[in-house]
């Protein structure tokens, strides 16, 4: 009798264990909301690059862009992305606030496709 109670207190402690590392097994997709920074100045203009043919049918061009990475702009060159189904790529865009009077860099992301947003354009 004691020794099932040992081996039943043994697989609850096993179970308690290993339940918390099975939740970081999961792949989940989810869309950010936008952040907007302020920043000193604008990007430099965009560097040439040249765009290859794509790795694989149906991939979407994201093409380069500068990046504020809190402190300074950095340069992201262009790559290929697979593209969630209905999804577009929004590039960054920095934009002047006239009411905070200072410059506003939007971060890129994917967001749900709609009229109003210029989907990524994938490859055939």
């Amino acid at each position: 009798m004691m020794r099932n109670r040992l081996s039943i207190g043994w697989a609850c402690l096993l179970a308690t264990a290993i339940a918390p590392l099975s939740i970081g097994c999961t792949a989940t997709f989810e869309a950010h909301p936008p952040r907007s920074v302020y920043v000193a100045r604008p990007p430099p203009e965009p560097l040439p690059e040249m765009k290859s043919g794509p790795p694989a049918a149906g991939m979407a061009w994201i093409g380069g862009y500068w990046h504020f990475n809190g402190t300074d702009y950095v340069w992201i060159p262009g790559h290929w992305e697979s593209p969630r189904p209905g999804w577009a790529w929004k590039p960054p865009a920095v934009v002047y606030s006239q009411q905070r009077r200072a410059w506003v860099y939007e971060h890129g992301q994917w967001q749900p496709a709609d009229p109003g947003v210029a989907e990524a354009k994938a490859a055939h």
